[in-house]
């Protein structure tokens, strides 16, 4: 879990170098970083599924 929220603090701070990460997908890593539980990390997950398939 610490390294999911490491990374998505690198990923936010790559983000001024523009490295072709958008605004959303960056949201995405950083809500799963900040997740306080497994379930809480499906949920997100699941519902950038359901939001991709439409």
């Amino acid at each position: 879990m610490e390294q999911l929220k490491t990374i998505g603090r690198e990923l936010a701070m790559g983000s001024q170098g523009g490295f072709g990460q958008s605004k959303e997908f960056l949201k995405l890593v950083k809500s799963i970083g900040e997740a306080r539980s497994k379930v809480e990390e499906d949920c997100i997950v699941v519902h950038e599924i359901e939001t991709l398939k439409r």
